[in-house]
């Protein structure tokens, strides 16, 4: 590399603003390749880079010349003569590690995720056609190659569902099953507090509203050691499905520290089942084996089994870099024949500005 630096044209610059200046290269010169001469492919041929290759040693193999990396550089557009180079084993192990923390966290993130428009081929001749794809969003992946149901409740069983996303599954696949969540019931808790002077059960507070009641619950005050129980009923919320409040009916007597307050549990349904069918390879119909009971509102449904479409995959961080590492160890070489014509209209648009 130390001879492409002799082509730069030289600047007299005061360094010390004395009066006495000292004569430099000009590093800040610029010049580019044409592109009619980038694109022929007439004049370069690939070359796969080694463990142990580095730009020095590739321009020395081929042209003889360590100096004319600069060469194998400009041509590859490769700034960076580390990190736009491939890497091999442990310096691309190290790589991952610095960028990402280690190797397991950049194989267990997602970098992208791909649709695939053409899977790769080898012609009879071996000759290879590449796997061309786009990337999609990481959303669009998932509900593109998983079928997606919804369902509405009535009366606490399952009414209805609707296919949201058909999915996209193999054709020969196990047809995949579908599970309803169980209805969520929460017991509601309340908490009493007392008149100290008439030892009378003065108010009791909701803490925890519940959820999956059908029907208005029990509430049970525990009696006092002497005296008169108290007794109260909880009032619903408007969806009928919560304890809003409770209200006293009898204060009992004789209390003479607050009682302990419980409230019925909600009586806990059943699980609604049922199944889907495909055509080709999107869900076509979901059947409801059992609507279930004790629904207060729409459960979720997951859908398992069966093989998504491997037109659709996503690629990990680890298998992203990789990729960007394998491509740029194909890189090319101007050939020798040009490179001498080549370097000396480098040096006149250096040194001329030409």
């Amino acid at each position: 590399m130390s001879e492409y630096f002799t082509y730069f044209p030289t600047v007299e610059h005061d360094l010390t603003k004395v009066g006495q200046k000292v004569t430099l290269t000009n590093v800040l010169r610029r010049f580019i390749v044409r592109n009619e001469l980038q694109e022929r492919t007439d004049i370069f041929y690939k070359y796969n880079v080694q463990v142990g290759d580095r730009p020095d040693i590739i321009a020395e193999k081929y042209y003889g010349d360590a100096d004319l990396a600069w060469l194998v550089l400009h041509f590859n557009d490769i700034k960076d003569p580390i990190f736009d180079f491939p890497l091999f084993g442990r310096d691309f192990d190290n790589y991952i590690k610095g960028k990402y923390g280690s190797i397991p966290a950049a194989q267990a993130e997602v970098h992208e995720y791909r649709r695939i428009l053409q899977e790769k081929e080898v012609k009879f001749d071996g000759t290879v056609i590449p796997e061309r794809y786009v990337v999609i969003d990481g959303t669009t992946a998932d509900t593109e190659a998983t079928g997606e149901i919804t369902t509405t409740v009535s009366s606490g069983a399952v009414s209805s569902t609707t296919i949201k996303n058909s999915g996209s599954y193999t054709t020969t696949s196990i047809v995949p099953t579908i599970t309803f969540d169980a209805p969520i019931i929460k017991t509601a808790t309340a908490t009493t507090d007392i008149n100290q002077a008439t030892g009378v059960v003065d108010e009791i507070n909701v803490v925890e509203a519940g959820s999956g009641y059908t029907s208005v619950p029990t509430v049970t005050i525990v009696a006092p050691t002497s005296g008169t129980q108290a007794t109260a009923t909880a009032v619903m919320d408007s969806s009928g499905t919560r304890v809003e409040s409770i209200t006293i009916t009898n204060g009992g007597s004789g209390y003479t520290k607050t009682p302990l307050v419980t409230i019925a549990p909600p009586v806990q349904g059943t699980t609604a089942t049922g199944t889907v069918t495909l055509d080709g390879g999107k869900l076509k119909t979901v059947t409801v084996t059992n609507s279930g009971t004790g629904y207060t509102f729409a459960p979720s449904i997951t859908i398992t089994g069966g093989t998504k479409n491997p037109l659709f995959y996503g690629i990990s961080k680890y298998d992203w870099e990789e990729e960007l590492n394998e491509k740029r160890r194909e890189i090319k070489l101007l050939d020798k024949r040009f490179a001498d014509k080549v370097r000396e209209e480098i040096e006149t648009i250096l040194r001329d500005g030409i």
